[in-house]
């Protein structure tokens, strides 16, 4: 079932804003775009967030204007960041958000609308059965620092349905470095649902320095 069918069917959800950040991706995003330009009809916006790239990734999405918005970051802030930015942009009743790679199938993303609705969750997380283990490592660190504090399996990534009142309570206190923190803390239910993870053959353009930097952050957070 895709969301438009999903948004039409017994449940009548509006149909979700969609963000995507990006970084020095000018080799793929444009492929990556063009598939979910197939799907454009599901989405109320499309917001791609350019994270201060230091190719040519802006110019591979400008022939995409017309059907979506970029938020040009001035400098890299990293991909947490960069989503809070696009997230500030949408004005849907649930947003999705998801990495420039299409780590999974998009016509599986209404089975996270599908799980908000039937269980009356306010935050849905994409929990990978699949894929290359070097993959998973980046959810595994989130799920495992998430875990320990709320003392609970938490199984993150970052594929995520978030419904309006998280995202206007965590705008109201403001956001850490942290966004899945923000999250977890003003969400009244989280829940999770088992997608296969594409296997990506375009390998993580944030550095090893950065990664260790927003490790440190979570930490710090927990």
């Amino acid at each position: 079932m895709t969301i438009l069918e999903f948004v039409n069917s017994e449940y009548s959800n509006p149909r979700p804003d969609l963000v995507i950040p990006t970084y020095n991706s000018a080799q793929f995003i444009g492929s990556s775009l063009a598939e979910i330009m197939e799907h454009r009809e599901n989405f109320t916006k499309i917001i791609i967030v350019d994270d201060g790239s230091a190719d040519l990734t802006y110019q591979a999405l400008e022939p995409f204007q017309a059907q979506l918005e970029i938020v040009k970051a001035p400098i890299n802030m990293g991909q947490h960041a960069a989503t809070i930015e696009g997230l500030k942009a949408t004005t849907a009743e649930y947003v999705l958000t998801l990495d420039d790679d299409l780590p999974v199938d998009l016509k599986d993303l209404s089975r996270l609308l599908e799980q908000a609705s039937k269980e009356q969750a306010d935050l849905i997380y994409a929990s990978y059965s699949a894929g290359s283990v070097i993959s998973k490592i980046g959810s595994w660190v989130v799920s495992w620092i998430m875990s320990l504090k709320y003392n609970a399996k938490i199984r993150g990534s970052s594929t995520r349905l978030i419904q309006r009142c998280v995202l206007d309570r965590c705008f109201q206190t403001g956001f850490s470095d942290f966004l899945d923190h923000d999250l977890l803390v003003h969400a009244s239910k989280c829940q999770f649902v088992a997608l296969v993870h594409k296997k990506s053959h375009h390998p993580s353009r944030y550095s090893l320095g950065q990664k260790i930097t927003l490790f440190n952050r979570m930490l710090y957070n927990r």
